[in-house]
């Protein structure tokens, strides 16, 4: 099926333009009245949001001056209580294991042992029922193969009851919805975010066919699930939401953007959080949203956009020069020259408040120009998504499949290990890994069982004696093999292995570990007849 032809595919100029419409969320603020206008957002009110609620349909056109003084905002921050949760910071012996169980819980594998079993059964085919240890190993070989063939019928809900396309419950995630519910809600348990927080998009690679692939031509990867994201400064992933594409409302859903940002921070209001964003998530509406509920924000911004004032000329400004004005509602609009102009909103920034960067000259000498400090923070702290989506691809579940949701449920699975990665580098009483260590270690852990049921099954019970190889490395047993059970223990062998007993030669060595059962207690006897000397 050709591109042109494809009906789920939106190009990049209409990507955004829509979203599945949710008849319970709404905007709120607590100023100005408003009226109906096409323009605007209409949105519904909701009744989970923590925003304020005010109705929401047209403001006020703010006025924009060089003379308004900005009063910069007295922001306090709790810091005491943010980072990793008590339940995981107070949990004994903790290994990478524990924390990933409590970000991908046991009821989560549970839910999957479940549905698999009732799918294979609803398919009327010969299957031996999975559980729990199937599928903890299944996910262990998955992660340290690089192709694993997808088991049939691994599946996370119901068929036989889906609402079907038109229902008033019908879901386009929902044969994955379980699994997304349970995430978000482990996600927001385990971590409390910093300050600081980042919203931005995120790509799963996706070429087979599905109604909720977006086709984007500008970007590196064109045809893939988009996937709204806030993350803390430690690059933490605390919320996601799944963009499904096109709505079935008639007409493009307007303020996206908009509704993307407050769904991400409905649960941040009245904290001081800073939220950092890119202009796609722009709006003047939405800056004075956020600052009523107390949560201030950075963006780079469209100088174009609706309600913004009018600065100089780009070829009145020269390089390092910037211009700036302030709304009557105390948010700064700036703009600021390099080799081309950007410009920003903030609502905690003087525009006045300036710093140093380093700019290469045609030259090619390095020289300090002058940057207003909003540009400095924000180059500084809109990359948390980016960095979670590094430490994600470094060793990622790609699985090909032609089932969409079974590349989601594996990119969720590999995020949740990120997110477990990133917990135990806050956590001081427990060892440190690499990426590559950490997830070796879930693997063994999820595997540990298997090994030792195979170890016991290949072994005899009195092996043939074997030519001994001599290892250059210390022999490592895993500890979840170690405790799992008897396994590793050594095992009885005959009088032939003793070092008394094997040769003629009387021996001097009194390393008894060397020794069979019957010469270790002669010897023990012998050194009880010795003289004991003080």
């Amino acid at each position: 099926m050709s591109d042109s032809s494809e009906s789920d595919l939106e190009t990049s100029n209409e990507d955004h333009d829509d979203f599945d419409k949710d008849p319970d969320f709404k905007l709120y603020s607590d100023n100005d009245e408003y009226n109906s206008d096409e323009n605007d957002i209409d949105f519904a009110p909701s009744t989970s949001s923590n925003l304020n609620s005010t109705s929401l349909n047209k403001r006020h056109e703010p006025t924009w001056s060089t003379e308004y003084n900005f009063c910069l905002p007295d922001i306090i921050f709790d810091d005491s209580q943010t980072g990793v949760c008590n339940e995981i910071k107070e949990m004994i012996d903790i290994t990478p294991l524990k924390i990933f169980l409590n970000i991908f819980p046991v009821d989560l594998f549970e839910l999957i042992v479940f549905q698999t079993n009732l799918y294979a059964t609803q398919q009327n085919k010969p299957y031996k029922p999975t559980s729990v240890e199937e599928i903890k190993i299944f996910f262990g070989i998955n992660m340290v193969m690089s192709m694993k063939k997808l088991p049939r019928h691994l599946h996370l809900n119901d068929n036989s009851v889906q609402p079907k396309k038109g229902d008033l419950h019908y879901d386009k995630l929902y044969k994955i919805r379980p699994l997304l519910t349970r995430l978000s809600q482990t996600f927001s348990e385990c971590y409390t975010p910093h300050q600081n927080v980042a919203v931005d998009e995120s790509m799963v690679k996706f070429k087979g066919r599905s109604t909720i692939k977006q086709y984007m031509r500008d970007k590196p990867i064109k045809r893939s699930f988009k996937i709204w994201m806030l993350c803390d400064s430690s690059s933490y992933n605390l919320k996601f939401q799944v963009y499904t594409g096109k709505s079935d409302v008639i007409g493009a859903e307007k303020g996206l953007g908009t509704r993307v940002v407050m769904n991400m921070v409905e649960n941040l209001p009245g904290k001081n959080h800073i939220v950092f964003m890119d202009n796609f998530f722009t709006s003047y509406d939405l800056f004075k949203i956020l600052k009523d509920n107390l949560i201030y924000a950075v963006v780079t911004v469209n100088a174009s956009g609706k309600n913004l004032p009018k600065l100089k000329d780009d070829k009145l400004i020269l390089r390092g020069e910037s211009d700036w004005k302030i709304s009557n509602t105390g948010i700064v609009m700036c703009k600021w020259k390099d080799n081309k102009c950007v410009h920003l909103l903030s609502s905690l920034h003087s525009p006045k408040d300036t710093g140093n960067v380093n700019r290469k000259s045609k030259d090619g000498t390095q020289k300090l120009v002058s940057c207003p400090k909003v540009l400095i923070d924000y180059n500084k702290n809109m990359n948390f998504v980016d960095n979670f989506d590094c430490l994600n691809s470094d060793y990622k579940l790609d699985r090909k499949s032609m089932k969409w949701y079974l590349r989601l449920i594996f990119h969720f699975v590999e995020s949740a290990i990120t997110n477990s990665f990133i917990i135990h580098k806050e956590i001081e009483n427990m060892t440190k890994f690499t990426n590559k260590d950490f997830h070796r270690s879930i693997c063994n852990d999820l595997l540990a069982k298997k090994i030792i049921n195979i170890e016991n099954q290949s072994s005899p019970a009195t092996p043939k004696a074997r030519l001994s190889v001599i290892s250059s490395k210390k022999p490592i047993v895993m500890e979840s093999v170690r405790y799992e059970s008897s396994a590793h223990q050594p095992i009885r062998t005959t009088s032939r292995r003793c070092a008394n007993c094997s040769t003629k030669k009387k021996t001097n060595s009194f390393n008894l570990d060397l020794f069979c059962v019957q010469s270790k207690s002669m010897y023990e006897k012998r050194f009880e007849l010795l003289p004991k000397f003080s």
